[in-house]
């Protein structure tokens, strides 16, 4: 799996986070999803704008 941190992607056994980062000490989240129809995500272009 890849998550993104600071606008790169990486595979998720590099995410480091700083034990004083405000989203681990807060709980702060960000959760979005994305409609496909077979593996073409639709409207790509358009979300990521």
């Amino acid at each position: 799996m890849l998550v993104c941190l600071n606008g790169t992607f990486i595979p998720h056994e590099e995410a480091k986070l700083p034990i004083n980062d405000g989203g681990f000490l807060y709980g702060d989240t960000l959760f979005e999803t994305l409609k496909a129809r077979g593996k073409k995500i639709l409207l790509s272009a358009e979300h990521l704008d």
